[in-house]
Parts: C-alpha cells; structure tokens; sequence
C-alpha cells in the first residue's frame, strides 16, 4: 500500500492544463472543475492501491487530473479509446472489458476512479455491484456524474422568464441529453440509495457547476461544434489553424474561463461522489496468494 496524497494534495492550476490537453474549451473547463473536486478528495485521504479507472477513455482526463501518479489499471467497453489511453503513459495496465462483468477477482482494488461514466449506463446497479465486489472492505469509490439540475441549467435557462420559450426549453433539455446519452440524471439520494444496495455503507457527495458555468458550457459547446464543422471544410488549414493559435487560445480562454473554474456550487449540474464499505477487514481464503490480478481480460 502507498500513500499518494503528497502527489495529489497540492494546489494545481487544472483549467490551463485541461485546456492545453483538449482543443475544446467547454470540454476543459468542465473537465478542470471535476479534476479540482476529485484533487480535493483524494489530496485528503489515503488512497489505496492498487487503483482502478472504471471507463478511462482516452486517458486524458485521468492523465491531468492525477498528473504525477501511476494509475494501476485502466478499462473502457470500447477497444479506440483504450488503444489512444496506451499513448497517455499513465496507466501500468489498460484492457477492454464490461463495466458489468470485470474480469478481475474480488477484493483486487484499493480505488475505483470513474469520471463521467455512470450517467450512460441504462443498468447502473450492475456496475455498481461489480465496483462493491472488486473493492478492498477498506477501499473506496470516487466517480462524477451530471445531477439532475444539470437539465435545468442548459443555455435556454437564460430565458426561463419567457414562458412561451418553455415549451422550447424542455425541447432542447431532452436533444441535448439524448444526443449525450444520458441515462442517469439522479439526485444525490438516489445515488445514496442505490450503493447502499450495493454494499456502500458510506456515501458523502459534493455539487460543483454552478448554473452560469453550466449555461456558459452549453453555449460554447454549440459554438465550437459549428466551428469545429468549418474547420472540417479545410481539415489541413484547420489543423495548422489549431497548432499555431494554441497558445492565445489558451491563454484567452484561462483568463475567461477562471472565475468559472473557481466558483462553488450549492445545488450545480455536476455530482462528485465518494463511497466508501467501511467494513471491517475480514481474510478471504486465497486472497494472500500469488493469483493474477487480471483473469481473462481483452488487452
């Protein structure tokens, strides 16, 4: 076991880092919040190895948000984004396999990390289980998921006063979530609830994304989907387009963005949850041998 609070307690500037990774501002700024509240938990706590990222992607995020840390094991359902994840360096094992069916033994993690995962998965209790059964009894379950404000708070929230937009307003709440396949928008005690079904006997969370930032968000994903169409046009001249003005951007969009990065949130469109067993340890038979971590797992 190893302590990495001292690699991930300090204050860290996430927004121009999240910015200098992706191309997208909406997507850094949202993705810098999460990675400042998940610093935040786990900066305080023991974080115990080894470590699972339950539906990596790419490995960017994760990459930024524990910069400095070797994560032990990262899984996606789909095989594109953990072959690019290979390219983030972050990871000691990556393979494709089903939230719902992890193809590792019981008790083999310390921490499960999920980011932006959950809310995509029509059958969530599963995964939620099979995270319950690959956790240490003195492990934890730290994910963010979008709340159930998070709906509320799209750009046509602007206009709420305007009561012949309403009927627009809840148009576009149902594209916009549909297009991002949501499938679990909850309250926190929802979320409560269904873990502590699953064998969680501790849930703590904490909202982020206030209703400006989740308004400012909308408006600049559509404005950079229409430009981003554009650029596609000329996908030569757009990339150089991209590669020359980095820095400007970067630096434009930091000084911009910042208050937003820094806000807090009562009630916000974003969830960060942590779910702890807090059971006390009991010996499995087995455990202490030299088995594999990983059975049969699609690398």
């Amino acid at each position: 076991m190893e302590d990495l609070a001292d690699t991930l307690a300090g204050k860290r500037d996430f927004l121009l880092d999240m910015l200098m990774t992706y191309s997208h501002p909406s997507i850094s700024l949202w993705r810098a919040i999460e990675a400042k509240e998940i610093d935040a938990i786990l900066g305080s706590r023991l974080v115990k190895l080894p470590v699972l990222d339950l539906g990596c992607g790419d490995g960017r995020f994760s990459k930024v948000a524990l910069k400095g840390s070797s994560i032990d094991m990262g899984v996606d359902i789909v095989r594109e984004p953990v072959s690019k994840a290979k390219l983030a360096g972050c990871y000691l094992n990556l393979g494709v396999a089903d939230g719902s069916r992890l193809p590792f033994r019981t008790q083999s993690f310390g921490t499960v990390i999920s980011n932006s995962v959950l809310e995509h998965i029509p059958e969530v209790s599963q995964v939620l289980r099979e995270a319950s059964r690959v956790l240490r009894d003195d492990g934890f379950l730290v994910f963010t998921v979008p709340s159930t404000s998070f709906r509320l708070f799209l750009f046509p929230s602007l206009f709420a006063r305007f009561r012949l937009l309403k009927g627009f307003s809840e148009w576009y709440s149902n594209k916009r979530n549909n297009l991002l396949e949501h499938r679990n928008l909850r309250h926190h005690e929802t979320w409560k609830k269904w873990l502590r079904q699953e064998g969680f006997n501790s849930v703590d969370w904490k909202y982020c994304m206030t209703k400006e930032t989740v308004q400012l968000w909308d408006i600049m994903a559509a404005a950079t989907y229409i430009s981003m169409k554009a650029i596609r046009k000329f996908p030569r001249l757009g990339r150089q387009f991209l590669v020359i003005t980095k820095k400007i951007r970067v630096r434009i969009f930091g000084l911009i963005l910042r208050k937003y990065y820094l806000g807090s949130a009562i009630t916000g469109g974003d969830l960060i949850i942590l779910a702890t067993r807090n059971l006390p340890f009991v010996k499995i038979a087995g455990l202490e041998t030299k088995t594999p971590l990983l059975t049969n797992l699609e690398t």
